[in-house]
């Protein structure tokens, strides 16, 4: 098993929840705002509490053009999974190893010349592909990116660790791994959305596009494209009966608005 038998099934399950489960705190046409892009914290919680206002008028999280938004990045990008494997060499890593479902420095102790020392809260944790384990971890929480210097850093720690490997039985699983380790972004991209707890699901999807496509095919085009077939509009109907009342909305903005 590999990427391409691993990660489909997730975006199965993605798309089952977008059809019947809460997507609370996920809005895909409005990602919750980045403290990054603010100069002040005023600024961050102003956008914020717009953020709120915004996604709570018409219930647009729960709403059927949300989850139709989540199901059609879901089909895509399981999709393109194949597209992304035929782009690699023949690279397969057929070991599995235990991946831990929240690598973050809240679970993460190192002593004074930082070295990690122990790693808590294992729940939920599970076996993958062994690629999976050389896209870089994410920090501070399992959502956020590294900055690009920690991501070199990363991959050249791990190159190191291979390249000293000399062992004539591992030399070719090493040369599998090294190419590997030049896509561990995309990897790390890949396995975010399914995992359903980024702040700008978008933004996800709006990379990994461009990996794939770069700009020979527009994302924004294809996506308007494939929400308007006639297999998405059958299943949007399906899914807005089961939106509540448009009075009842109305009516509970009222009294918000109001409060």
């Amino acid at each position: 098993m590999c990427h391409g038998d691993h990660l489909p099934p997730k975006y199965t399950a993605l798309n089952k929840h977008a059809e019947a489960l809460q997507l609370s705190r996920h809005c895909f046409a409005a990602p919750i705002p980045n403290r990054e892009d603010y100069e002040s914290h005023d600024q961050y919680f102003e956008a914020c509490d717009l953020w709120n206002d915004f996604v709570t008028v018409g219930k647009k999280m729960d709403s059927t053009d949300n989850r139709l938004d989540y199901i059609v990045a879901a089909n895509d990008l399981r999709d393109l999974i194949p597209t992304w494997r035929a782009q690699l060499s023949n690279t397969k890593l057929h070991s599995f190893s235990l991946s831990h479902a929240d690598l973050s420095a809240n679970n993460t102790f190192v002593d004074d010349d930082f070295n990690i020392t122990c790693i808590i809260d294992w729940a939920f944790s599970s076996t993958v592909p062994g690629a999976l384990m050389l896209a870089p971890p994410a920090l501070p929480q399992s959502r956020y990116e590294l900055d690009d210097y920690l991501i070199q850093a990363f991959r050249n720690g791990v190159e190191l660790a291979i390249t000293e490997d000399t062992r004539n039985e591992q030399s070719k699983s090493n040369k599998v791994a090294l190419e590997i380790l030049q896509q561990s972004r995309f990897a790390w991209l890949l396995s975010r959305l399914p995992n359903y707890d980024s702040t700008d699901d978008h933004r996800l999807f709006a990379a990994i596009w461009r990996h794939i496509y770069g700009q020979e095919k527009d994302a924004s085009s294809h996506y308007t494209e494939k929400r308007s077939s006639s297999s998405f509009i059958e299943l949007y109907n399906g899914i807005r009966l089961e939106d509540q009342p448009i009075q009842k909305i109305t009516k509970g903005r009222a009294g918000l608005l109001s409060g």
